[in-house]
């Protein structure tokens, strides 16, 4: 997956993978009023999250997500110059109670996630 800012006011993400042992590509752009392609003022949040119902939050309705790895993760302001994400770039943040969440932290630019609500 690379997310990326091709023109200022436009975000673009490319996500790779594999059907049927064929590579398959799928790119999308799509307007994003305040992007910078410099990256000067943009913000990335890496979430992992368990959708629920507007209004509504129930951490006991059984659902849960497993396993979910963020791993080789890069940060920079084009492909030749980034380098791998770092402590010092990520703010950690927990929007439900941390007794339902699971994190093993490698590093900032690698953990594997885990949310059970049961």
């Amino acid at each position: 997956m690379k997310f990326y800012v091709p023109s200022d006011g436009n975000i673009a993400l490319t996500v790779t993978g594999y059907a049927d042992g064929t590579k398959i590509q799928r790119s999308w752009v799509k307007p994003a009023p305040g992007w910078t392609a410099t990256g000067n003022g943009n913000l990335i949040k890496r979430t992992t999250s368990i959708g629920q119902i507007q209004d509504r939050q129930d951490y006991y309705d059984g659902s849960y997500i497993r396993k979910v790895r963020w791993a080789t993760s890069y940060i920079g302001t084009n492909s030749e110059d980034n380098i791998p994400w770092r402590n010092s770039q990520t703010y950690d943040y927990c929007s439900m109670p941390r007794s339902k969440v699971e994190v093993d932290y490698v590093h900032g630019g690698e953990e594997t996630d885990s949310i059970f609500l049961d």
